[in-house]
């Protein structure tokens, strides 16, 4: 079975019912007979009709949406788009230096700021080089469905990245590539239940679709830069335009691409694109302008003459920057010249696809190379590191030719003949060339960059390559595990760059294991605004500062849509409450009073608790502390614009949901504070005082008055404590305390419940505001979230343990005994990136750099985690006095 290597029209009929009042289009189509597929290239208009009409007979598909097909995907059960983190998949890509580099010559430059000094060679690193989030991704979901799917015969639908090594060690995992002829691929061999990968690039919904047919399992790699671009040309073949992308008709992201368009035509450069404009603004031969792109670089029935009245800018991701943003310019000024400023936006439309770690790479170059004139700063030479087949690593070879510089582009280290100091090397437009004593006598001064799609050790075998020629007894660079972070974290650095407004996030210590994560918070433009004087806070104001607080923060179009959601609140938040008879209370677990055997049940309580160790009574207490803190909670909640309890009685299910969530909650502190007191084993009042200052303290978990915020923030921290409760539950039953496991799994039960709720808002603003609510998670993971009780305080901690903290101190003993750790912290996050579906939401701009952050975020914060952790492990120990348990000390 074969597919196409550049789709036609994606609607798959001759009819284009999804754009209203468009002619009729020519486009070849997939086709249901017998349960099979046949997507054919047609060599010609004549030859195409003949397929679509013979699609039009046979399909039973009308209207088909590539956009809501590809989300159908999600509930098919074969289908995913989720890393795992497994660990051996993640050793494995370290072992085939497939992954970065984490003790070679790349990750010591990265220590020494990305220079190093070998001899008479000064190698230079580009700030940004190398393997991109994407691409990392991608390459990492490949070796895990590897190890996930061990007995199934795995194939991937091209090359997963641009990189020779890479692919070659898939093949070495028996991973079979999908082979195609004259532009087909040959599916023949893929059956049901076998598995098989999408690239980073993507893969055409036509490939897509056959693939589901087969009802084989897909593992989509495809960057979710990539699925913007989709997101983009989707959105203007919905409203009638013609799209014009910039890229390279033949590369497999720009196939992929043309498939969720309309009409569309693949420009490879500006002077193709000054081409379109003249021809928009003065006519031109119709047959000049067809024989100019052929079949291959348009839509099937694109008519030059009629369809490029409304036109949409995209690009392939890896395209020059400057370049895409001159195309985009030409075609806003031609589109304004022909029809006017007034009607300007019903014949052109744009949104920026140009992918983040493209464009770095790109200025990583521009700025290495920006001081030529300056003898100390000039380089000597460009070393280019990519695949010969790979776009980005184009650009970054062409930025050096521009500049003048000796640039020399190789895939492997293969390509450098050390006996002979002679290199066969690309030029940015395709010619393969050799050059003989490359490298000069004496001092030297090398620039190196490498493509999106290079593993950092071809890297560093290029370089040992170079090494060797200027120094013939160069035996190597030692290994060393290094300390430096991975590269491609540099999101908060790009967007605080970018961002108006820089605030700071304060150094607040969550369950990470005691590490503290500094990070740059950047802050949206619409912050440029706020007035730093104190100003009194409503909530059509924001944002404002107050006391240096960001307050009232919520666009006031996303006010409107919180205040649209009573009635979801009403009807799906509110019923998550058990009526007062139904719940239980904590006289229910505890001595009867009035039973004559009141004493012997406390007797017996008492005996119970004393297998229990210290170390557990202090997160027991923590915990405890944590939840008599409610008055805190409560007043955070009706923080929240559009959401608060106005009056103290309000009648709206937000006021109804946050009484009766608060009075459920109360339980919680009162049954475990009475419990604890039975024991005879705490100092009730050091834990009343604690309990009042923390109260009086209160919390400040950077919600900002914004229900966006808040709610994601209930929904972390609601999942948090079930987990602490239901491991405190465990460990009880472990110790001998049944009747104490059942009051801490109870009391975990209600958390899971009131987390259902939480987390059922937060779906609810993704369905409204798939934008918005992804902007609102990536900030508060930024920020952190706080614990609700980091202000705790028994005025004698830090005089009886100089220097030291009571709240980190209890979170030490929680990680220590596993009640609540860093991997727990981590793991909420996995699970709301899951439940939410960040990974494939179709989202653009600030949006989309968000969503890319939270997919990289849990493995960067385990990365830190597991940093801490060693450092702690090397700490000397210390003893810890804590006036809950009568001042026993334990050793941290």
């Amino acid at each position: 079975m074969r597919c196409t290597s550049l789709p036609q029209q994606n609607n798959f009929l001759s009819g284009n019912s999804r754009l209203a009042g468009a002619r009729t289009n020519t486009a070849a189509a997939p086709t249901s007979r017998h349960g099979s597929m046949v997507v054919r290239a047609a060599a010609d208009v004549d030859a195409a009709k003949a397929v679509l009409d013979k699609a039009a007979a046979e399909s039973d598909v009308r209207d088909f949406d590539p956009r809501a097909f590809r989300r159908s995907l999600n509930k098919t059960g074969r289908y995913t788009r989720n890393v795992t983190n497994d660990a051996n998949s993640l050793a494995l890509m370290e072992d085939h230096g497939v992954g970065y580099s984490t003790s070679g010559l790349v990750a010591q430059m990265r220590e020494q700021g990305n220079e190093w000094k070998q001899g008479n060679v000064t190698v230079k690193l580009a700030e940004a080089y190398g393997f991109c989030w994407g691409v990392e991704r991608a390459v990492q979901m490949a070796y895990e469905a590897r190890k996930a799917y061990p007995n199934q015969r795995l194939h991937i639908t091209n090359e997963i990245i641009h990189n020779p090594g890479v692919n070659q060690r898939l093949k070495e995992m028996d991973v079979q590539f999908i082979e195609g002829a004259e532009g087909e691929k040959d599916f023949s061999n893929v059956k049901q239940g076998d598995v098989v990968i999408l690239p980073a690039f993507g893969a055409s919904v036509q490939e897509m679709k056959l693939l589901n047919d087969r009802e084989v399992q897909i593992v989509d790699t495809t960057c979710p830069w990539v699925s913007k671009v989709w997101n983009a040309v989707d959105n203007q073949a919905r409203k009638g335009h013609t799209s014009i992308i910039h890229g390279k008709w033949a590369h497999e992201e720009t196939i992929a691409t043309a498939s969720f368009a309309g009409k569309y035509l693949v420009v490879k450069d500006l002077k193709e694109a000054e081409y379109v404009c003249n021809y928009i603004l003065n006519g031109g031969d119709r047959n000049e302008f067809l024989t100019k792109f052929g079949e291959n670089a348009m839509s099937v029935g694109l008519d030059p003459e009629l369809d490029l009245d409304q036109v949409g800018m995209a690009n392939q991701t890896t395209m020059l920057k400057g370049e895409t943003e001159a195309i985009g310019k030409l075609l806003e000024k031609t589109m304004m010249t022909k029809y006017g400023p007034a009607e300007l936006n019903n014949h052109f439309m744009v949104m920026d696809t140009i992918c983040d770690a493209t464009q770095e790479r790109q200025d990583a170059v521009y700025d290495m190379t920006a001081k030529q004139d300056v003898p100390e700063e000039k380089l000597d030479m460009m070393l280019v590191v990519g695949g010969f087949n790979s776009s980005n690593t184009s650009h970054l070879q062409e930025i050096g030719e521009m500049k003048g510089i000796p640039s020399f582009w190789v895939d492997s280290a293969a390509r450098v003949d050390v006996a002979a100091n002679k290199i066969t090397h690309k030029l940015a437009h395709g010619e393969l060339v050799e050059t003989a004593c490359w490298l000069p006598e004496g001092p030297l001064t090398i620039g190196v960059t490498s493509g999106a799609s290079t593993p950092d050790k071809a890297v560093e075998d290029v370089l040992d390559r170079v090494f060797k020629i200027k120094d013939p007894c160069f035996s190597g660079i030692t290994p060393r595990k290094t300390s430096s972070l991975n590269p491609r974290t540099s999101y908060i650095k790009m967007s605080a760059a970018r961002a108006s407004v820089k605030l700071q996030a304060g150094n607040s210590s969550s369950a990470l294991g005691g590490a503290r994560v500094r990070s740059i918070r950047p802050r949206p433009s619409r912050l440029a605004v706020v007035r730093p004087q104190a100003v009194a806070a409503t909530t059509k104001q924001g944002p404002i500062i107050l006391n240096g607080q960001i307050l009232h923060s919520i666009e006031p179009h996303r006010l409107e849509i919180v205040n649209g959601m009573s009635d979801f609140a009403a009807e799906h938040v509110v019923p998550l409450l058990k009526p007062v008879d139904k719940c239980w209370q904590p006289q229910d677990f505890l001595p009867d009073p009035e039973s004559p055997d009141f004493l012997d049940a406390v007797h017996e309580l008492r005996e119970r608790s004393n297998n229990l160790p210290d170390d557990y009574f202090i997160t027991l207490i923590g915990d405890m502390i944590t939840e008599e803190a409610l008055p805190t909670y409560m007043a955070m909640l009706n923080t929240l614009d559009g959401v608060r309890d106005e009056t103290g009685a309000s009648p709206t299910p937000w006021g109804q949901w946050t009484r009766a969530w608060v009075a459920e909650e109360n339980r919680h502190g009162d049954l475990m504070n009475k419990y604890c007191w039975l024991t005879g084993r705490v100092n009730m009042r050091a834990v009343e005082v604690t309990i009042q200052n923390l109260i009086g303290s209160g919390m400040d978990p950077k919600t900002e008055n914004n229900p966006y915020l808040g709610f994601v923030y209930t929904s972390f921290q609601e999942r948090a404590t079930k987990i602490s409760h239901g491991n405190t539950a465990r460990q009880a039953i472990e110790y001998g305390d049944d009747v104490l496991g059942k009051i801490c799994g109870a009391i975990a039960s209600d958390e899971s419940r009131h987390e259902i709720a939480y987390t059922r808002i937060v779906d609810e603003l993704f369905v409204r505001d798939t934008e918005g609510a992804v902007l609102a998670f990536a900030d508060m993971m930024r920020k952190q979230i706080v614990m609700p009780a980091h202000l705790m305080d028994d005025m004698e901690h830090g005089a009886k343990n100089p220097g030291r903290n009571l709240f980190e101190d209890f979170s030490e003993v929680a990680e220590k005994l596993e009640v609540y750790n860093a991997e727990d912290y981590v793991s909420i996050m996995e699970h709301l990136i899951d439940r939410w579906e960040i990974s494939s939401r179709n989202v653009s701009g600030e949006a989309a750099e968000a969503q890319e952050y939270l997919m990289k975020l849990p493995q960067r914060i385990r990365k830190l985690a597991e940093r801490a952790g060693a450092r702690k492990a090397k700490a000397p120990k210390k003893e810890v006095a804590f006036s809950w348990i009568f001042d026993k000390k334990l050793v941290i």
